[in-house]
C-alpha cells in the first residue's frame, strides 16, 4: 500500500498586474498574437502560446503575473484563490518548515 507524506508547497513571489481598458493594448502586446472584437462590445487578447503557456485568451479583469521571464495569465477567482498580497518577503530556499 502506498504510504503518503504531507508536504507544504513552497510560496514564492510573482509581480502581477490586472488587466484593464486601459493597459490592455501594452499587454496585448507583450503576450499577444492579435486582439479580436467582441460582439457585444468588448476585446479579447489571443494569447501567444509560447509566451503564455496556460491559457488561449485573456480578457480585462484577468491578472497577469511574472516571475523572472516567465509570465502567467489567471481570470479574478483562480488568481484569488492561489494568490494573496505580499506583506513580508517570502522564506528563502531552506528557511521553510519541512514535513517529515
Amino acid at each position: 500500500m502506498l504510504e503518503f507524506s504531507p508536504y507544504l508547497r513552497k510560496p514564492f513571489d510573482v509581480d502581477a498586474v490586472e488587466v484593464t481598458e486601459e493597459n490592455f493594448d501594452e499587454i496585448a502586446a507583450l503576450i499577444g498574437s492579435e486582439v479580436k472584437d467582441l460582439e457585444g462590445g468588448g476585446r479579447v487578447i489571443v494569447v501567444d502560446r509560447t509566451k503564455v503557456p496556460t491559457v488561449n485568451r485573456v480578457y480585462v479583469g484577468w491578472v497577469l503575473t511574472k516571475v523572472g521571464d516567465n509570465l502567467r495569465c489567471y481570470n479574478r477567482k483562480t488568481f484569488n484563490q492561489q494568490f494573496r498580497p505580499r506583506t513580508a518577503p517570502s522564506p528563502r530556499a531552506g528557511e521553510m518548515e519541512t514535513a517529515p
